[in-house]
């Protein structure tokens, strides 16, 4: 018994190993695992960087949009209320002015309409408003001025204590109108087809001779103190970094006090 014991000991002893051995990773697979993350972090950078991208594009795009609306929807109010009287006028010019050494054409727009005081008082008066571009803050970019003085006067067309209304605008055109009774409806004429820098001016001729045709087929003879029928407005914007391309937005404003006189 005792030595049968000692035979399978010893039997135990010969095919037991003496020792365990432990293999590590190869050079090949070192590699292929730091490609596989490198390709795996590549991915979710990209990823990443487009959504961040797509954000940023989309926040532009929304604050271009929203400014630019803005801006539109005050004008617009502000024109629908003008009027005409004594020394109060409607005048609308192109203006060629300095934008960095290079001489640059964009329309302005003058009246006096009854607005909210500028005081903030909630009370409405007349007053003489006014909308142009100043100096460039940017290359071929501008800041859209908004003017209001409760004093009308001789003075429309200064600028002294303009305020900005919407910065990066990079065109502003205005263009007037007259509803003609045998075509049925507005008929626009832009400051390319006009020989005058002044679009419409209500104290003078300029808009019987290009607008309103003394005598034309199915309109009145015009008087020279005269509201347009309608004005287009179009402005151009882009975002502060121009990181898209520019927006252009446009609407058009019927005159309610050109059709009462």
């Amino acid at each position: 018994m005792e030595g049968e014991r000692e035979k399978r000991d010893s039997l135990t002893r010969i095919h037991a190993p003496s020792h365990v051995i432990k293999k590590g990773f190869t050079l090949t697979e070192i590699l292929v695992a730091v490609t596989i993350l490198v390709i795996a972090v590549a991915a979710i950078y990209t990823s990443f960087k487009g959504g961040t991208t797509s954000w940023t594009k989309g926040t532009a795009r929304m604050e271009r949009y929203l400014n630019a609306r803005a801006a539109l929807d005050m004008i617009s109010r502000e024109i629908q209320c003008a009027m005409l009287g004594s020394n109060i006028i409607f005048r609308g010019k192109q203006a060629t002015w300095n934008d960095n050494g290079t001489d640059r054409q964009d329309d302005e727009l003058y009246f006096v309409a009854a607005v909210n005081h500028p005081a903030g008082t909630g009370q409405y008066d007349l007053c003489e408003i006014g909308y142009y571009l100043n100096e460039s803050i940017s290359p071929s970019s501008s800041n859209l001025m908004r003017r209001l003085d409760d004093i009308p006067d001789s003075t429309i067309e200064e600028k002294t204590g303009a305020a900005t209304l919407v910065s990066n605008v990079i065109s502003l055109n205005f263009e007037y109108g007259y509803y003609n009774d045998a075509s049925g409806g507005f008929i626009f004429t832009n400051s390319e087809s006009l020989a005058d820098d002044r679009l419409w001016d209500s104290n003078t001729d300029i808009h019987t001779t290009y607008y309103r045709p003394v005598g034309g087929t199915g309109d009145p003879n015009p008087s020279e103190d005269e509201l347009p029928h309608a004005v287009k407005i179009t402005i151009q914007v882009r975002d502060d970094q121009a990181r898209e391309d520019p927006l252009t937005l446009s609407t058009t404003v019927y005159m309610p006090a050109a059709e009462e006189r």
